[in-house]
């Protein structure tokens, strides 16, 4: 069973009313309240004390910070970059297959969380917010959608009946036969994949290295308490502070407060967000960079994606990464999977070569890779391939 379709930016409001929503809210207010909880105990502190006017200007700032994130969020969450073209699904009871001009994808059902319908659209949930999205006008006919919407729920009800494994190479493109090319396998860590969904610091860390963050905040914290305590204890109108070093340091420690404030906050986020990590993207895996593209594979999927379409390459400490169009890292490589870092570094500099060119080539073509054609408006529910 098939279907052609192609992405829109708002199709990402289909996703949205597929969570629950507790995590339509969370992924709304997440940030802002970060932000806002991180200046709430130094504000409170200079509130308290004879510099209120300080502490009400910080807090308007941090608050006013707080619901212009909330804004570029909700903004966000309105339209998301998508890739243009067709692109042709395939359903079996074994896996998903995806063709598009850039990329060729065929995956387990066991890699999908949920099938569901939200409106007029069939929406088909990965973990963490990542999809599929297919509106019913691009079936031929309203119970043609709801067929396929049967079959996939269907195919994802027996996943674990059926074996992962995702066949062959065929379904490949040909620029994935050329001599020159690159390969490494590896396998991610939790540790790894929470810094990929933009937590604080390296992916990698010791005790210390969630300790440092901490300490500091609630040593600034509890000093600045400290200060303010002691200023409200001394008699009216004798001078607020015994020595300018008290008053610079009351004005000084709200800012560092708030600061490892926040990174505490964020830590907190990452430890949360380990719990989070899917099981299928800790499986070893095998990464091929060509001039054209990669390969990624795993026993559950394997894609071939053109560099055109997706976002730039770099490396960030101790990974190597490939970012998505929104500019989220898509793939991770340990420089670990390397046998030494000179190895790593030739790996890296063809990638970013590689990358940095497709993609330069493709914008000097046209700025759009495929121009879709209308759906006839007589018949919504035509299929563009009837």
């Amino acid at each position: 069973m098939e279907v052609i379709y192609e992405n829109q930016p708002e199709d990402i409001q289909y996703a949205l009313r597929s969570q629950s929503k507790w995590k339509v809210l969370e992924a709304r207010l997440t940030a802002p309240l970060l932000v806002f909880l991180s200046a709430a105990p130094a504000c409170s502190l200079l509130i308290a004390s004879r510099f209120s006017s300080v502490g009400f200007v910080m807090l308007f700032a941090m608050t006013g910070s707080a619901f212009w994130i909330l804004w570029k969020t909700r903004l966000l969450f309105r339209a998301g970059k998508v890739t243009r073209g067709r692109i042709r699904m395939w359903i079996t009871p074994s896996f998903l297959e995806l063709e598009h001009p850039e990329f060729r994808s065929r995956q387990a059902w066991q890699s999908l969380e949920s099938v569901q319908r939200v409106d007029d659209a069939i929406v088909m949930m990965q973990p963490l917010g990542r999809g599929y999205i297919i509106r019913e006008h691009y079936f031929e006919s309203p119970e043609a959608a709801q067929q396929f919407l049967e079959t996939a729920s269907s195919y994802l009800a027996a996943a674990n009946e059926i074996d992962p494994a995702i066949g062959d190479r065929s379904i490949l493109p040909a620029w994935t036969n050329a001599q020159t090319h690159h390969s490494v396998s590896y396998q991610n860590t939790i540790a790894q994949w929470t810094w990929s969904l933009k937590t604080f610091g390296k992916a990698k860390k010791s005790w210390l290295g969630y300790l440092y963050p901490i300490s500091f905040a609630i040593l600034s914290t509890g000093l600045l308490a400290f200060l303010v305590i002691r200023d409200l204890q001394k008699p009216t109108g004798q001078a607020p502070f015994s020595s300018l070093l008290e008053m610079l340091l009351l004005l000084f420690l709200p800012l560092v407060s708030i600061a490892y404030t926040f990174s505490t906050l964020l830590l907190l986020r990452e430890l949360a967000n380990r719990l989070r990590i899917p099981p299928s993207w800790l499986e070893p895996r095998t990464l091929e960079i060509y001039p054209q593209g990669f390969v990624s594979q795993s026993q559950r999927a394997m894609s071939a994606i053109r560099w055109p379409v997706v976002g730039d390459a770099v490396r960030n400490n101790e990974l190597l990464c490939i970012n998505d169009v929104a500019g989220v890292p898509a793939i991770i490589v340990p420089v670990s999977a390397f046998p030494d870092e000179s190895a790593a570094e030739a790996f890296l500099d063809d990638m970013v070569a590689w990358n940095s060119s497709a993609i330069e080539a493709a914008n000097v073509t046209d700025d759009e890779l495929v121009t879709a054609e209308i759906v006839d408006d007589a018949n919504p529910f035509r299929s563009p391939h009837a």
